[in-house]
C-alpha cells in the first residue's frame, strides 16, 4: 500500500495497528471538516494551512468521513473486546475482515 498512515492502540501488552490508505496527520482530526481556506488560521494556532491542507484533508486523501468510519470500527472494536469483554467484537479486528476493506491494512492482530 502506498502513502500510508499508521495508527496504533496498545494496553497492557495488547497491540492493534492499523494503516489507512490515503490518510494524513489531520485526518485522525476534525480539521479536515472546516473550510480552511475561509478561516483565520493565525487566530487559530494551527500554523501552516497548507500543511494542514496536504496532509490529510488534500483531494489525494482518503476523505475524512471514511477515515473516521475506520478509526471509529478499529477502536470501538477493540474496547470492546478488551474492556467490555465482548467477545464478538473480536471477529472485526483480524486480518480477513480488513481484507474486506481495500483502504486497511492490518499490520498487527490483538
Amino acid at each position: 500500500m502506498d502513502a500510508l498512515t499508521h495508527h496504533s492502540i496498545e494496553t497492557n501488552g495488547i497491540r492493534l495497528r492499523v494503516a489507512i490508505q490515503g490518510a494524513g496527520h489531520f485526518s485522525f482530526s476534525n480539521l479536515c471538516e472546516l473550510d480552511l481556506t475561509v478561516l483565520p488560521i493565525n487566530d487559530l494556532g494551527i500554523g501552516d494551512v497548507e500543511d494542514v491542507l496536504t496532509d490529510g484533508c488534500g483531494p489525494h486523501n482518503i476523505s475524512y468521513n471514511r477515515a473516521y468510519a475506520i478509526i471509529n470500527r478499529y477502536a470501538a472494536s477493540f474496547f470492546d473486546l478488551y474492556l467490555k469483554g465482548k467477545t464478538d467484537r473480536a471477529s472485526h479486528l483480524t486480518r480477513e475482515a480488513a481484507a474486506t476493506m481495500p483502504d486497511v491494512e492490518l499490520l498487527s492482530e490483538p
